[in-house]
């Protein structure tokens, strides 16, 4: 009886030895690549839920500067919808619905810490960063909207003085 417990538990500590070998660990922040067809058919088949998280946290980072004049960079860049060349591309695997995005030489040209070259020398975006872009965006935005309306309030408090006054 002792001898089937050993041995049951060395199969369950070689069983959980081989699972560590096999299975890569992923940290909080480490970077993970996939592919976008594998990401995609995972989707479909409605088997992942994707929440991007990455450290974010002040005590990781360095050399902090603010974001300025983002709103100028944005306007620069168009959104467009397009369909993949899929039969050109076919080793890319690329999905063939219809799809919303930017050009990665119009990123590259404002943002160029937004662009990168993939393993055959074809720019990709990160769009996750884009969303920070556009968060700066609606802030500048959001400054020149206050700035307008105090002053249109002082244009008119200066029309209703002159109308007053006559």
């Amino acid at each position: 009886m002792q001898d089937n417990q050993n041995n049951d538990n060395k199969k369950t500590s070689t069983q959980s030895s081989t699972e560590a070998k096999t299975k890569k660990e992923y940290k909080f922040g480490g970077i993970q690549e996939f592919s976008l067809e594998k990401i995609e058919e995972a989707i479909l088949e409605d088997s992942v839920y994707l929440d991007v998280f990455a450290g974010s946290d002040l005590a990781f980072k360095e050399n902090i500067r603010p974001l300025e004049n983002v709103l100028t960079a944005v306007s620069k860049l168009n959104c467009i919808s397009y369909d993949y060349k899929t039969t050109e591309f076919s080793h890319k695997n690329f999905p063939v619905a219809r799809q919303v995005g930017v050009i990665a030489q119009e990123v590259k040209s404002t943002f160029p810490e937004l662009v990168r070259l993939d393993q055959e020398g074809d720019l990709q975006v990160n769009y996750s960063q884009l969303s920070t872009i556009a968060l700066q965006a609606v802030k500048e935005l959001t400054t020149l909207l206050e700035q307008s309306n105090q002053r249109i309030a002082k244009l008119e408090a200066e029309i209703e003085k002159l109308t007053n006054a006559h």
